[in-house]
């Protein structure tokens, strides 16, 4: 199981902390994490460029040096910052 949580913060609210969906995923290879990644972005229309950090636990699936979630995902986004909590994602609108 995979929880999709966004933080993002507004002038008007603040910091704020959504849980967008819980996906059960079969496989669990960096391409198909990354991959499910940003088909949830794209499905609540959510700009992967302001994606800021992203989280998860320091499987060297997530976060490893070669071919990882974290590696994927910084083609798309030169300036991600890795985060420390369940695939965080941080977004500034």
């Amino acid at each position: 199981m995979f929880p999709f949580v966004v933080n993002y913060f507004t002038i008007q609210a603040g910091i704020q902390r959504s849980v967008l969906d819980i996906l059960e995923q079969p496989y669990e290879s960096a391409q198909d994490i990354a991959d499910v990644l940003r088909g949830m972005l794209k499905k609540y229309e959510i700009d992967i460029e302001k994606l800021t950090s992203i989280g998860a636990d320091n499987t060297n699936v997530n976060f490893g040096r070669h071919h990882s979630v974290y590696s994927l995902i910084k083609l798309d986004v030169l300036n991600l910052f890795k985060g420390k909590n369940l695939l965080l994602k941080t977004i500034f609108f």
